[in-house]
């Protein structure tokens, strides 16, 4: 029932805004102004007729989801600035820069609209950093994760320091690490065996996997949080370098990064740590708050 309050509310607060912004901005005319309050009023109705038919309680996910995301200051913050900005360049002279302006907003709104339709979020490999540190954050019991990426595109990195570090703060917390180590061969194995030494000694539990005891590619690298709560997909080209990444909460996702996982657990083996282990790459006890947060 409040839920239904507050989709009215917001629905009829909605009525009023598209019809002023289109009214002011539009130029439309008394009927086009009419014609448009009347239709977003029926979309209200229609919209309680078919919660009340329904009981669509779900609808109390993305709704919450949408306030922790965007606060209605925000929110207003962000048509100000979209306002401000069009009329900054609104002049025909700054066409280039008002279609530039556009089309940087048609792309978050296409971002958006691919988040609505299929629950997938695709997250720029520039912004892909803050977001791998914050997914294993997340992690409160577990987590599962396949590596297949060229280690000097990853753990190599400042940022991949940070990212183990983590790791380690983590597993020290009681969140229990998978993961495995994909290879194309036993010489590139041999190349990146420090690597498996280092996350073995902070308590990851290490699996091995050489491609040719797959009888197919993965064709992705994947991460699963707490077994069912979010999962991520890192698509990868022939040089293993990251060309697209991608997460998700949704059931299907997680069920397909799953299924990844399970083929490759399936056929690897268990990393058997060296007698006198020495990881070269990070300083093993140094795993301060303030490094894992990636500050």
């Amino acid at each position: 029932m409040e839920l239904m309050i507050v989709i009215t509310v917001t629905s009829i607060a909605l009525s009023i805004v598209i019809t002023i912004v289109t009214s002011k901005f539009a130029g439309t005319k008394k009927d086009e102004f009419q014609r448009a309050a009347i239709l977003t009023l029926c979309t209200t109705i229609l919209f309680n007729i078919l919660f009340q038919r329904y009981e669509v309680d779900k609808l109390a996910e993305p709704i919450n989801t949408a306030a922790k995301a965007l606060s209605e200051e925000k929110i207003n913050s962000i048509l100000v600035a979209f306002k401000d900005s069009q009329e900054k360049f609104a002049d025909k002279s700054n066409d280039v820069m008002l279609n530039a302006l556009k089309l940087r907003f048609s792309e978050f709104e296409e971002a958006i609209t691919e988040v609505s339709r299929t629950g997938v979020l695709a997250v720029r490999l520039t912004d892909l950093e803050p977001v791998a540190l914050n997914i294993v954050q997340s992690a409160n019991n577990s987590i599962k994760a396949t590596s297949y990426v060229d280690s000097s595109e990853w753990w190599k990195k400042p940022w991949g320091r940070r990212y183990f570090n983590l790791n380690a703060r983590e597993i020290q917390d009681g969140v229990e690490i998978d993961r495995i180590f994909i290879f194309e061969n036993e010489e590139a194995l041999k190349k990146d065996n420090d690597l498996l030494v280092c996350n073995a000694m902070i308590g990851v539990n290490v699996h091995v996997l050489l491609l040719s005891d797959l009888s197919r590619p993965l064709g992705e690298d994947v991460i699963i949080v707490d077994e069912n709560v979010v999962a991520g997909q890192l698509v990868f080209n022939p040089h293993k370098s990251i060309v697209a990444s991608n997460f998700s909460a949704s059931f299907e996702f997680i069920k397909k990064r799953h299924d990844t996982y399970e083929t490759a657990l399936f056929n690897s083996t268990e990393y058997e740590m060296p007698e006198n282990p020495i990881c070269p790459y990070y300083t093993m006890s140094n795993f301060n708050k303030e490094e894992n947060n990636g500050t």
